[in-house]
């Protein structure tokens, strides 16, 4: 099986919107979680809704028994918006959080302590974004409005008071060169 391929899609380098040729893909790697939520996602976006959400509890279940959490409950959240849950079903998921093996990271902590009513508002007022490489998400100095979770990839915080202050610089050089110029 050629998984050079596989990780082409699964990195975004190769887009397949053929919901036949993605479909051959899952099933030759049925267990791959990231694979079964870019097929979900597909599904979706074709309104195949019932389809997607079974994709995504699939992806969200994988997730879990291979303790990527965080995967786990984009999965989840994305299969409730697809198809509304009913609450036993929020109820069970929560259960399941309850009983995960955890190393108390802050954003487990977080899922923890929501109760069912409290998960279903956020799973209808979260969204699930993919970023390219190298985009800016949050300027210095903006004020939080969001509540981000990184689910996959990396975060590079940069700051960038060195180039502030080198523009600085800058215009106070260009400055004293109009003043002596036309002193």
């Amino acid at each position: 099986m050629n998984t050079r391929l596989l990780e082409y899609i699964l990195n975004g380098s190769i887009v397949i919107n053929s919901l036949d040729v993605l479909g051959h893909w899952v099933k030759r790697f049925p267990d791959n979680p990231q694979l079964l939520r870019i097929y979900a996602n597909l599904l979706a976006a074709n309104s195949h809704l019932h389809a997607a959400a079974n994709h995504y509890d699939r992806a969200a279940q994988i997730s879990f028994k291979k303790g990527d959490f965080l995967n786990g409950v984009a999965s989840k959240m994305a299969q409730w918006q697809a198809v509304k849950p009913q609450k036993e079903e929020v109820e069970g998921f929560i259960a399941l959080i309850q009983n995960q093996a955890s190393d108390e990271k802050p954003a487990f902590v977080f899922w923890k302590s929501l109760t069912a009513d409290e998960l279903l508002d956020l799973c209808q007022l979260s969204e699930n974004v993919c970023y390219p490489s190298g985009i800016t998400v949050k300027q210095l100095g903006e004020v939080e409005r969001v509540l981000n979770f990184v689910v996959s990839g990396e975060l590079k915080e940069s700051n960038y008071r060195m180039i502030e202050d080198h523009q600085r610089s800058e215009e106070r050089r260009v400055g004293k060169e109009w003043r002596s110029r036309w002193s």
